[in-house]
């Protein structure tokens, strides 16, 4: 579960990707473009946290908000399997670590030379 655009979202991880086929518009996120995770407002006092996706290109990302923090380890595990890399610290923009209390600036992020 997350929020994607403006409603309430079913993410589900596949072999491939990442979908939301519960209602339109549909999402399909390939998992080998991706290149950068990392994980926004994470803190044991909020029910929520944040993701963003950025894409081997550097140029493409993908947001994913209010994911139940219940919901953070399996999260966690998922992006393991994928093989997905985190920045620690982020040196990109100055966010703390790939576990950040508060939202990156993934602009900064899609526009760093790779």
């Amino acid at each position: 579960m997350g929020l994607r655009s403006r409603g309430e979202s079913f993410f589900m991880p596949t072999k491939d990707c990442l979908v939301d086929l519960s209602e339109p518009p549909f999402f399909m996120l390939d998992t080998n473009e991706l290149e950068i995770a990392y994980f926004e407002r994470v803190s044991h006092n909020l029910k929520y946290f944040d993701m963003v996706f950025v894409c081997k290109d550097y140029e493409t990302w993908v947001r994913i908000d209010a994911i139940p923090s219940k919901k953070l380890e399996n999260v966690k595990t998922w992006i393991d399997s994928i093989n997905v890399r985190t920045h620690s610290p982020c040196f990109i923009c100055s966010c703390p670590s790939p576990s950040g209390p508060s939202s990156c600036d993934a602009s900064s992020i899609a526009s760093f030379p790779v």
